[in-house]
């Protein structure tokens, strides 16, 4: 068994890893506490693991060390973040790539102390850590790992130890975690991390997945030289719905005619493609003919390449042009960018005063690169970013890592609600210390209410819920549940408005309520509560039927 490892097995390790997430996502979402359909842990880790297999796979090169590969890797997964889950699993792989830096190769101390500092950067990108999550499991594993190094040369017993321990303390999360043990489940976090480890240790072993790289530079047939000054196309694809068996070796012999770079991934229903060339529609109609082609790529090297010796040149003259804009008025103070998950509630965003609006939320959380490319548009000094999900938090604190020409303040908000108080109270004039605590404050004072359905039956609170229930949610608990939408949240409303404390009512309408229940609603309300300003807005959103902010 391997005493080292290095580019190639960890390529071939972490594809396979997200090649196993992918296929448990279902199982890993259904874990979730809350019976609501949200941005689910198995659908987040998955989408924030399949973009640090794009970077790695785009970056790749005959020439990679361990080091490079994981740094290309770990730069993917952070830009692909998404949902607190994802965010945590970029850390994880980000404190590995820190540990592998400059390594040609691993031994297994050094895969075992990569584990660990994992384990540390995680941590420390959270706030407020909870025993019984996706990093009480890294860290029980690394912890693990780290004693096994010291009696074992063997990479792969080394990890077996971290995945056998990973698994022990998962078993134990509901112990750590009273909703977990009420609602019966181990943390989803903490089972997707052991679904890539398992996973990344079938490729450690060669018990999955066989990756084959293509000969050295050296060795390389002609077709390779001319595609490697020319550039040509990085072309990747998956081939599914095989007509026949592939044969592997043929295959390679064939497509490595047509260019070099290449890389073969063969399992049993699918083929995976990756080539350089400078022909991608002559390897395309080859692979036609064993079966269909999805998630085609092709981008152009050779415009990539100039564009990078363009960056290079001008990167002096970038600098200056943005120290000009500051200084002759161009350069705004402030810009704002918030995320919303509606097409009226962008409209109340918008019109509030932000400059860009990212479309996220529930079941559709955006990654850190979204954020990051909204961010970047705006031409201000300082960025302020109103998440206005819990979900989402950490996603828009990773930004700052990777736009570094601006000040990035994130201001947690938890809710629509929250986002539209901290940005009705947000002042140009003011400096950027007082609108934080401004907005954070006026964030705070907002009590916030959500309206949705249940997707399964579960027990919660005390609270027996049946799937396709109506739910009513009081910031991030679930306070009623019935059967009828209009009554649900009418007695949501109960559990949220003080007559003594609030004078403001404001619901958003989602684009799946019809017209006559918004009749109704408004009718009750505005007799119970007549001597509130009301305001029945429409959102538009998906997923939640009803947003109320009460103030």
């Amino acid at each position: 068994m391997p005493s080292k490892i290095g580019s190639q097995e960890m390529y071939a390790m972490l594809y396979t890893g997200g090649k196993a997430l992918e296929q448990q996502v279902s199982e890993i979402d259904a874990l979730n506490v809350f019976p609501v359909p949200d941005g689910d842990t198995g659908t987040n880790m998955n989408l924030s693991f399949q973009s640090g297999i794009q970077e790695m796979e785009s970056n790749h090169s005959e020439t990679d060390t361990l080091g490079s590969t994981m740094g290309s890797f770990a730069r993917g997964i952070m830009m692909g973040a998404r949902g607190n889950s994802g965010v945590i699993l970029s850390q994880l792989f980000r404190g590995m790539s820190q540990a592998l830096k400059g390594k040609e190769v691993a031994t297994s101390e050094d895969f075992a102390l990569a584990l660990d500092k994992g384990v540390e950067i995680a941590y420390k990108a959270v706030m407020k850590p909870v025993e019984g999550t996706i990093l009480t499991v890294a860290r029980e594993s690394a912890k693990a790992a780290v004693r096994a190094s010291k009696r074992n040369p063997s990479i792969d017993e080394v990890f077996k130890a971290a995945i056998d321990q990973a698994e022990l303390t998962l078993e134990q999360t509901p112990d750590m975690l009273p909703v977990l043990k009420e609602v019966g489940v181990v943390d989803a976090g903490g089972k997707g991390l052991i679904v890539i480890y398992k996973g990344m240790y079938q490729a450690l072993t060669g018990e999955q997945l066989t990756f084959e790289r293509k000969a050295t530079k050296q060795q390389s047939t002609s077709h390779e030289v001319v595609a490697s000054e020319e550039f040509g196309y990085c072309t990747e694809f998956i081939i599914q719905n095989l007509t026949e068996p592939v044969n592997e070796t043929f295959l390679r012999s064939t497509l490595s005619d047509m260019g070099d770079s290449l890389l073969v991934v063969h399992d049993e229903d699918f083929v995976k493609i990756h080539i350089h060339t400078l022909d991608p529609g002559q390897v395309l109609s080859h692979c036609l003919q064993i079966g269909s082609l999805h998630r085609i790529k092709i981008d152009n090297m050779t415009e990539q390449h100039e564009h990078t010796q363009a960056n290079k040149e001008t990167s002096a003259v970038v600098k200056q042009s943005n120290y000009s804009q500051a200084h002759d008025g161009q350069l705004k103070p402030y810009g704002i960018v918030s995320v919303t998950n509606g097409e009226g509630i962008k409209d109340i965003f918008m019109s509030l005063g932000a400059n860009e609006v990212v479309f996220g939320g529930q079941s559709m959380n955006p990654s850190t690169e979204d954020l990051a490319n909204a961010v970047r548009k705006i031409n201000a000094e300082t960025v302020i970013i109103l998440p206005n999900n819990k979900n989402i938090i950490l996603a828009a604190e990773q930004v700052a890592s990777v736009v570094e020409d601006k000040q990035i303040i994130v201001i947690p908000t938890k809710t629509i609600p929250e986002g539209i108080a901290a940005i009705l109270s947000f002042h140009e004039e003011q400096d950027i210390e007082d609108n934080i605590d401004v907005m954070k404050d006026a964030a705070k004072s907002v009590v916030s209410g959500q309206v949705t359905y249940a997707i399964r039956d579960t027990q919660i609170n005390g609270a027996t819920i049946k799937e396709g229930d109506i739910l009513g949610i009081l910031g991030s608990e679930i306070v009623v549940n019935g059967t009828n939408l209009v009554q649900t949240t009418v007695d949501l409303l109960e559990n949220m408005v003080d007559k003594d404390e609030h004078e403001i009512i404001t619901i958003f309408t989602g684009e799946e309520v019809k017209q006559p229940e918004i009749a109704e609603l408004q009718e009750i309300i505005e007799a119970k509560y007549d001597d509130f300003d009301i305001e029945i807005k429409s959102g538009l959103q998906p997923t939640y039927y009803f947003i109320i902010s009460v103030e």
